[in-house]
């Protein structure tokens, strides 16, 4: 990782690391349980199959990408859901 362009931010976090709590990424598991769970709660079943059979297959974060690329509304259901999932993640990481 190229250091030099944060190198006045490394040393600041280095200096108060007491003042600052790391957030870690989802992993892969809990992405697909993401879009698991969004596809779960659609109550348009035949895109709902859609992208269950998107889940299902070999590249399916690819695959459930596009189904939801072509899609249109879900695309932004898509988007709204997982931002705020992703907020409820880090918030949950900062309470405990």
């Amino acid at each position: 990782m190229e250091t030099d362009a944060w190198e006045n931010e490394l040393k600041e976090l280095k200096k108060n690391k007491k003042q600052y709590q790391e957030i870690y990424s989802m992993n892969s598991s809990d992405e697909f349980r993401l879009m698991k769970n969004f596809a779960e709660q659609l109550k348009d079943i035949n895109f709902l199959v859609k992208l269950n059979d998107a889940l299902s297959e070999k590249k399916l974060f690819a695959d459930f990408k596009f189904t939801l690329d072509i899609s249109g509304e879900y695309r932004e259901l898509w988007f709204a859901f997982k931002e705020q999932r992703f907020t409820e993640w880090k918030q949950n990481q900062l309470n405990h």
